[in-house]
């Protein structure tokens, strides 16, 4: 199996999509079938050189364009959503800012860096909330039955029983994995954001508990937005 951090794939294909889109000089000249087949042909061309039998594209926006996946694969998709309560989400991407404070990510503009309160508004306008919306969206349609929705607690204090349920979910060869030995990086990418260190897993899978260095009514909100 192959898995990355997020790939191009969807924001490809949904700009290929628009330039054959009602409206747009190109619209007339191609049929249903042939914009399934240029969509998955983006899809075949950007895996090419994995020699995987499973490749897992990694997206957050996946959720909401389950249609398109249909479309283009049929109804047997499989869609992993990690899920973790929202104010934790924040708390950790505030805490990659403070640890990078003189290092100016891109993913805050010079207006929204200025304190937390500014930092988690521009995330819930963009990565975060996008992000959010998009799982809800998945989360509440015809579709749902495609999800399989995996709490992040769960994984990191039970990652035996966690797999368990993704190869049951998946359809895939049960494999004994060593949650001892876990290994991943991406120092390009991060240093590309601004933020050292934002893909490093830790080499063993467990549960840390902390304290938030959120304040608390920031935690509050944003924890009253799992809905799952």
């Amino acid at each position: 199996m192959y898995a990355g951090i997020v790939s191009p794939v969807a924001a490809v294909i949904n700009a290929c999509m628009d330039q054959l889109a009602a409206g747009r000089e190109f619209f007339t000249s191609v049929n249903d079938k042939q914009r399934t087949d240029i969509a998955k042909s983006i899809f075949d061309a950007y895996y090419e050189g994995v020699n995987k039998e499973c490749v897992f594209d990694t997206n957050r926006m996946w959720t909401a364009h389950i249609d398109q996946l249909v479309q283009m694969y049929g109804e047997d998709i499989k869609i992993v959503c990690l899920v973790r309560n929202p104010a934790w989400i924040m708390d950790s991407f505030e805490r990659l800012a403070r640890k990078n404070s003189l290092t100016y990510s891109k993913l805050y503009k010079p207006e929204t860096r200025g304190n937390v309160y500014a930092r988690c508004e521009s995330l819930m306008k963009g990565t975060v909330g996008a992000s959010l919306n998009a799982l809800r969206e998945g989360f509440y349609s015809e579709h749902s039955d495609k999800l399989l929705i995996l709490d992040y607690d769960m994984l990191t204090s039970q990652p035996d029983e966690s797999m368990k349920l993704f190869y049951e979910f998946t359809g895939l060869e049960f494999f004994q994995h060593d949650f001892e030995n876990v290994e991943y990086s991406d120092s390009e990418f991060d240093d590309n954001i601004g933020i050292k260190d934002m893909h490093t897993v830790r080499r063993k899978v467990k549960y840390k508990e902390r304290q938030t260095i959120l304040p608390p009514d920031l935690f509050s909100k944003y924890s009253a937005l799992m809905f799952w």
